[in-house]
């Protein structure tokens, strides 16, 4: 054996130990953090990404209302603007169920499901309890005649566009151009 071999080990078993003080049941300063519970991350987790959803509501909220100008202006552009109506409305309410996903996805990436899950959720709220102010003459004329089972599956359906469009916004630009790369 040479003399660096034999200097190399002994710096092994420093490097291995952490304190001498390790052996006689002392515990070394950083094992002595406790990581937080489950529990206590489960419900920072859920802090986080509902916040995101609320910040997304009134974004979700102006998407909503230029999607519906939009699609009054092309309502308006028909002879017949009610054939358009509930095609439009529907698409609109879509699509802006999709871009608040979108948004709740980009302003918490780590946690973009639950954020999108919970804005299409307080969406879907937000819709029904707009629903229960107006009348029983007006919300008639506002739900076109749709069975109660209609109207639960398209809040249902706003929650799943909230989904689709949270993982959408999930994606990272490098995930997305991973097939576009430059040729030599």
């Amino acid at each position: 054996m040479s003399i660096f071999s034999s200097s190399q080990g002994a710096s092994r078993k420093s490097v291995t130990r952490p304190h001498s003080s390790a052996g006689r049941g002392h515990t070394s300063t950083s094992s002595r953090a406790k990581a937080p519970s489950s529990e206590a991350a489960t419900e920072g987790r859920f802090a986080s990404a509902l916040m995101s959803a609320l910040f997304a509501l009134p974004v979700t909220a102006i998407i909503g209302l230029i999607l519906l100008l939009i699609a009054a202006a092309v309502a308006y552009t028909n002879p017949d603007p009610d054939l358009l109506t509930t095609p439009l409305g529907l698409g609109a309410l879509g699509l802006t169920a999709c871009l608040g996903g979108l948004v709740a996805a980009r302003r918490e990436p780590s946690r973009s499901l639950l954020s999108g899950l919970l804005s299409g959720l307080l969406l879907a709220l937000v819709l029904v309890i707009l629903s229960l102010l107006f009348g029983d003459e007006a919300r008639g004329r506002l739900t076109t005649g749709f069975p109660p089972a209609v109207l639960w599956g398209l809040h249902g359906a706003v929650v799943l566009l909230a989904l689709l469009g949270a993982k959408l916004g999930s994606r990272r630009p490098s995930q997305v151009r991973h097939g576009h790369q430059k040729r030599k």
